[in-house]
């Protein structure tokens, strides 16, 4: 038998260099552009922005109270809110830009002078209220922003593989096992 590398014996680098992973990945439904942060933008810098500086703000605190840092990496350490602008730019319809900032523009109405002028722990109660409100409603833009920002932190490399503990091929390959460590099976 020719000495081949099996796939627990490879590395994601030679994996996604064969293609293998590519394929298996957009069988999966995961966009390879998902893997990794878009480009940080400075705060002056508004060219490529499809949010204002100010909602992509309330965007970044939003996605940094829905899944913070913890022992691992949150969503504002992978560039989810970079993610979801660039969502914004390329992908959405007109129809879900505009709910996708009146939802903004909504959350920063929670406070006195905006959403970002309330303390930490004030932010974390009015989205904590608004969710509670907002999570179960139909059709609202809530749930549809929810779930594509985790699902944004979720297929970056840090949220498959450090969050989820993701393993494309999990334990090792063993090719010949004796009968005595199975034991009995059922097959059907």
């Amino acid at each position: 038998m020719p000495d081949r590398p099996y796939l627990a014996d490879m590395d994601r680098r030679q994996l996604l260099g064969g293609g293998l992973g590519i394929a298996i990945l957009s069988a999966a439904g995961f966009s390879v552009s998902a893997c990794a942060p878009a480009p940080a933008t400075s705060p002056g810098d508004t060219a490529g922005l499809s949010f204002s500086p100010q909602r992509l703000a309330i965007v970044t605190r939003i996605a940094d109270l829905v899944i913070p840092d913890t022992d691992t990496p949150g969503a504002v350490a992978v560039g989810v809110p970079a993610k979801l602008d660039e969502m914004m730019r390329d992908w959405a319809s007109a129809e879900t830009r505009a709910a996708w900032n009146a939802l903004i523009d909504a959350i920063d109405a929670a406070g006195p002078t905006g959403f970002l002028s309330l303390s930490s722990e004030d932010q974390f109660e009015t989205l904590q209220r608004f969710d509670a409100e907002h999570i179960h409603k139909d059709g609202d833009a809530w749930q549809g922003f929810k779930s594509i920002l985790v699902d944004a932190y979720y297929s970056s490399e840090i949220g498959a593989t450090e969050e989820l503990r993701f393993e494309l091929v999990p334990g090792a390959w063993r090719a010949s096992v004796p009968f005595a460590e199975i034991g009995r099976a059922w097959y059907e």
